[in-house]
């Protein structure tokens, strides 16, 4: 059986909430947003790089190479 595309989503978001809410519980960093969620793939993210910038309090990408190859335009 083959997933809808709100499928996949759905089952992609859960996991990374998953996955967030235990990484937040080890390091002891708890993230409040809204609306965040502007790039996504549901074939997963051929590289992801942030900002590493402790300083300023944000979470900010610094790139995204989508899974067909094609480079995001942030």
């Amino acid at each position: 059986m083959t997933m809808t595309n709100e499928e996949k989503y759905e089952k992609n978001y859960q996991g990374f909430m998953k996955e967030l809410t235990r990484i937040s519980k080890k390091y002891g960093i708890g993230i409040n947003a809204c609306g965040c969620f502007d790039y996504y793939d549901l074939n997963g993210f051929k590289d992801i790089e942030y900002y590493n910038d402790s300083s300023s309090g944000d979470i900010r990408i610094a790139g995204i190479i989508y899974s067909d190859g094609t480079e995001a335009e942030l």
